[in-house]
Formats: C-alpha cells, structure tokens, sequence
C-alpha cells in the first residue's frame, strides 16, 4: 500500500473519533463534510485572531501520536530496497532531512542500519525526537540550506509527504544542493514531491479536517490557490492538560506549493554531477510517461 493510502486510513480514524464528542470542536467535526465553507466561518471567527506560530512548533507535541511511524512503513521497504541495490549497507552513514520526531530514523534502525542521522529546522520536532528515540547517532537542528555534515553522507533521505519547503524552481533548486554537496561521491539521495492529483487526496482535497485522541483536538484547514497553484495550511491544536481539561487553542501555518511532474523533473535534469536513477510512482515501482501519480519518489546518485 501506498504512503498516502495507509496514512489516509489512519486519518480516518482520527477523524471519526472528533466527531464523538459533543463539545464545540465535535460539532465541527460533525458538519464539517456537508457544511465546510459554514464550519470554516465559524472557526475563523472563534479562532482567527490566534497568534501564527511558526511551522511544526505547536505540531511537534502530537505529531508522534497525530503520525506514527508505521504509516511510513512501505516508504522504509523501498528505501531499504534501493540502498541494498545502490551498495548503501548497515554501517552507512544515512542522514534523513527534515526528519520531524525521527518516526523514519527509527524505521530505519529498526531495519538494521546502526548509523543514522535526523536533522530539522523545528527546535520543538528535534526535542520531541530525542525524547522517542534513541536510536538515532545524533539529532540535530539545522535548516536544508544551512547543512554542514562532517563527514559527509554515504545516503540521505528527505521524505516530507506533504512539506517540502520550497514555492518555487530557484528555491528548490537550492535545497537540493545543498543536500547533494553533503553527500560522498557515489553516495545516494531519495527524494519524494507531492504531485497533482497528490493534492486530491482526502486530507487535503476537504477544506476543513478534524481529528482527534484522547489526548489532543486537531483542526487541520486546506486553502488552496490554483492559480498560483499554492496551498495554505491553517492549523489549530489543543492538547489535554493533567487535570483533563482542555487547554487553550494555538495555531500555526505552512504554505506549499503544488508541484507538476516536469518542473520536478526538469529542475533535478539541470543539477550537475548527478545521474537520476529513477522516478518511481505511488506502489514504488518506476513511473510511467502519463501515469497518474501522487507522490513522486527521486532516487538520485552523486558522480563526480
């Protein structure tokens, strides 16, 4: 099963335990679906004057519980296929980008590899990785841009799923980049970019998503731009405090850009000292010229 299909049933779940209760948040969750422009209204006028925090800051508390790892569970088997083909082996030196609370840092040492590496530009997602994994060799706060490893990496991952950083080709580019030049000769770079009808999927196709435990309430709204083909996530999370009252709402926002297949495509062409080694499609299995595809995954290999 795909990363999105597994994810998407998780959420599902999520999702039908919002609409449970019988709180303010319930009766969202519940209308939600038929009434989505009324229920956005609604939310917009209880919450939208909330301070903006910065991306995956408020995030990072619930991610592990919101997002477990065994999700990515597919993405692991292909990563670990394409380093067994590639000569990346156990002892390698593997960074994952942007690894959130380390969920496929472990995934990884689960699998066998003794040397592995998580870095994020959110100081809260670093802090939560520690607390859940010590199976990492370090985790470390750093931007993509900003990356400095010594030694270098015989592989890196940057599976975002849904956050990749970049709005347009320069930014991209750049990011890129500077992964590559952090990487030994030889070494590999696997990349994944959310791709047309990637945004169609459930959880980001509605305008306003709920989801839920025990332990927090997660409003997740998706505002699109097709003209500029950008998307806006407007996010609000309350956790459950040790006295079991709900504590106060915060709220952060990204903003994505939806990607096409050939700008992808055509920026990783103009990189230089790289041969792409493949595109692969949702089943992980190589593209196809003009197949329906969700979420792209690049495999890359460094030369000199």
């Amino acid at each position: 099963m795909s990363v999105d299909s597994t994810h998407s049933a998780h959420l599902q779940e999520l999702s039908k335990k919002a609409q449970q209760g019988t709180d303010e948040f319930s009766k969202w969750a519940q209308d939600a679906a038929l009434n989505p422009e009324e229920v956005y209204k609604q939310i917009t006028k209880k919450l939208g004057r909330l301070p903006v925090n910065p991306p995956w800051s408020i995030f990072a508390k619930i991610f592990h519980e919101d997002t477990p790892e065994n999700i990515f569970q597919s993405q692991a088997d292909f990563t670990d296929r394409i380093f067994k083909e590639y000569s990346v082996n156990k002892g390698s030196l593997i960074v994952d980008a942007a690894c959130g609370t380390g969920g496929f840092v472990r995934l990884l040492s689960m699998a066998g590899y003794s040397s592995v590496i998580g870095f994020d530009q959110s100081i809260e997602m670093i802090a939560e990785a520690k607390k859940l994994g010590p199976q990492a060799t370090d985790y470390f706060v750093s931007s993509i841009q900003n990356l400095e490893l010594s030694p270098k990496a015989d592989a890196i991952i940057w599976y975002d799923f849904s956050s990749n950083f970049a709005l347009n080709e320069t930014q991209l580019k750049e990011l890129l980049k500077s992964l590559l030049k952090n990487l030994k000769e030889n070494g590999v770079l696997i990349f994944d970019i959310r791709i047309d009808n990637g945004w169609e999927i459930d959880f980001f196709k509605q305008k306003v998503t709920t989801f839920s435990t025990e332990n927090f309430q997660r409003i997740w709204i998706n505002l699109p731009n097709f003209k500029t083909r950008e998307i806006v996530f407007d996010i609000f999370i309350r956790t459950k405090e040790e006295n079991g009252k709900w504590a106060q709402w915060e709220r952060e926002q990204m903003k994505e850009k939806m990607w096409l297949l050939n700008e992808v495509r055509d920026i990783v062409y103009s990189l230089k000292g790289i041969d792409l080694i493949g595109i692969y499609n949702d089943q992980y299995l190589p593209y196809k010229e003009g197949e329906s595809i969700q979420l792209a995954k690049f495999v890359l290999k460094k030369v000199t």
